[in-house]
C-alpha cells in the first residue's frame, strides 16, 4: 500500500530531469554512480512534501518505499523528527 507521501513524490517525477541527473552522476555500467536511480524531483519540492507529511508518515513507512524513494537522504531524517 502506497503512502500519500510516496504518491505525491512520484507525481512530481520529471523524466527529462531524471535523465540529466543520471548522466551527471554517472550511473552507467562501470561508472562511479552505477545503480543509483533518480526520479527527477527537485530538492525544494521534496522538502515541501516532507514538511506537509511529517506528522502522518513514519520512518517505518519510508523503509517500505520501493527504490529509489527508500534511500532518499532528504526524506529519512525528516521522518525521524529532524525537520528544520
Amino acid at each position: 500500500m502506497k503512502t500519500r507521501l510516496e504518491q505525491d513524490i512520484k507525481s512530481l517525477a520529471n523524466p527529462d530531469r531524471r535523465e540529466v541527473l543520471m548522466r551527471f552522476f554517472k550511473t552507467g555500467k562501470g561508472q562511479y554512480g552505477e545503480g543509483d536511480r533518480f526520479l527527477g524531483v527537485k530538492v525544494p519540492q521534496v522538502r515541501a512534501l516532507v514538511r506537509r507529511h511529517a506528522e502522518s508518515c513514519s520512518f517505518a513507512d519510508i523503509e517500505r518505499f520501493p527504490e529509489p524513494l527508500r534511500k532518499s537522504y532528504l526524506i529519512r531524517p525528516a521522518t525521524d523528527g529532524a525537520t528544520s
